[in-house]
């Protein structure tokens, strides 16, 4: 910045005033402060749309899994007609040759499943709990595989059965029809199929103790 002296003599009186009059490298100083104060300005506002697209994003995610969770929450309402979880008494429709089989089958709220038979570990090969995975495919209607290992008395294994079983379930909600199908495969290769077989089931429901 520059400095002149001026001499005001209005009035006929006599006045020293200084005027300033920027310098070339004062208005170089001020341009240079401007651009750096846009490109900052750009830089912030690019951080700023980048953390909007993020938030929009996220809030799309959350939107999606909303009727997800809503969903998966009201399949698993015990009690209710669309639903499995909990535990049941299954039974062979018409019997078998030792009488009525009663199964009792367990559907955990995370898609996981158990069944005990009645006789399993009498028999000839023993044969193992159940383990397996069951999912809703429609109104009412529910599909399950298990996997049961088969052994000698000896524990040496005899051979692994796969059961896969459809479930209609009652509107009430408390009890299903089921078809069910097994896969036998042998230790020597050999692969036997068994069924369709036809189960009813009954829920367990909580009762208080009679004291």
């Amino acid at each position: 910045m520059l400095f002149f002296l001026k001499l005001n003599n209005r009035n006929r009186g006599k006045m020293l005033t200084v005027t300033s009059v920027p310098s070339c490298d004062s208005r170089k100083f001020e341009n240079n402060t401007a651009a750096e104060h846009q490109q900052v300005r750009k830089r912030n506002s690019g951080k700023l749309l980048a953390i909007l697209c993020r938030l929009i994003a996220l809030l799309l995610a959350l939107a999606a899994a909303a009727p997800v969770l809503l969903a998966e929450e009201e399949d698993h309402e015990p009690g209710k007609g669309n639903d499995l979880t909990g535990v049941w008494t299954q039974k062979l429709i018409g019997g078998s040759d030792i009488g009525d089989i009663i199964f009792l089958v367990t559907f955990h709220r995370d898609g996981t499943a158990l069944v005990d038979q009645q006789g399993d570990v009498v028999f000839d090969p023993v044969q193992s709990t159940q383990q397996g995975l069951w999912k809703k495919v429609g109104a009412r209607t529910f599909i399950s595989t298990f996997l049961q290992l088969e052994y000698n008395k000896d524990a040496s294994l005899y051979g692994i059965a796969k059961h896969q079983t459809l479930y209609t379930l009652y509107p009430s909600g408390d009890q299903y029809d089921c078809t069910l199908a097994v896969t036998e495969t042998l230790t020597n290769g050999q692969v036997n199929h068994f069924g369709p077989l036809q189960f009813h089931g009954v829920r367990l429901t909580l009762e208080p103790p009679a004291l």
